[in-house]
């Protein structure tokens, strides 16, 4: 990951405001904010062992997440919330400076996958450049198959971004309608994400981590 090459990874993640409003009712603010660092960091540490990646971008409005999160060969690159309208142009903005730098794939990588593991994150990205002579898109749904979890374009741009409500439909119905080659891998640890306390429950059981004491200094309120 240390050069700059063709296939890039976008890792965008909220940084100011409330992140993961839905879980509110069982974590308060600060809980929330170390628990979508937490998750950031496990997928910019799994990252790091893939093969088939050249360059990591961390994107966020919050300035201080590059001490934070970019502790190897990440790019930080920060924007100004009050003048960027919505993710997906954030993401426009973000992947065109990755293609003047060079890249020819790009893939978003959602920040809150804390099963995330880089033998999957090469599967998905070597699924898509070995095939990727024509345009191309490959998804990675959530688990309910609304959601778009991980997406990778050959060209960058040779469909919108479109992350929101029902994303998935919205990629696929796009790319059949510009004849653009689509592909949707069933990745588990890739499909996993947190946004709801059912899956925080399910996060805890899995990682068999002591949560409460490491990352919540015993002010968990699930409990």
């Amino acid at each position: 990951m240390s050069k700059l090459s063709d296939t890039w990874v976008i890792i965008p993640i909220k940084g100011v405001g409330e992140p993961k409003r839905r879980l509110a009712n069982v974590l308060n603010l600060q809980q929330r904010i170390r628990l979508q660092l937490l998750m950031a960091q496990h997928v910019l540490s799994e990252l790091y062992y893939v093969e088939n990646l050249d360059t990591v971008m961390v994107v966020s409005e919050n300035y201080e997440y590059k001490e934070q999160l970019c502790k190897r060969s990440e790019i930080f690159y920060h924007y100004n919330e009050e003048t960027t309208i919505g993710i997906n142009r954030v993401l426009t903005k973000a992947a065109q400076l990755a293609q003047k730098q060079g890249a020819t794939t790009i893939a978003i990588i959602l920040a809150d996958l804390p099963l995330l593991c880089a033998n999957e994150v090469d599967q998905f990205i070597h699924n898509h450049v070995i095939r990727c002579d024509r345009p191309r898109v490959t998804l990675v749904s959530n688990r309910d198959g609304t959601g778009t979890n991980c997406l990778a374009f050959s060209p960058p741009f040779n469909l919108p971004y479109v992350f929101g409500h029902n994303s998935f439909d919205h990629y696929s119905d796009l790319a059949q309608k510009a004849g653009i080659e689509i592909c949707s891998l069933d990745l588990p640890s890739l499909k996993f994400d947190v946004d709801e306390p059912n899956d925080l429950m399910f996060y805890f059981r899995s990682t068999g981590v002591d949560l409460k004491k490491e990352v919540f200094d015993g002010q968990l309120v699930m409990e």
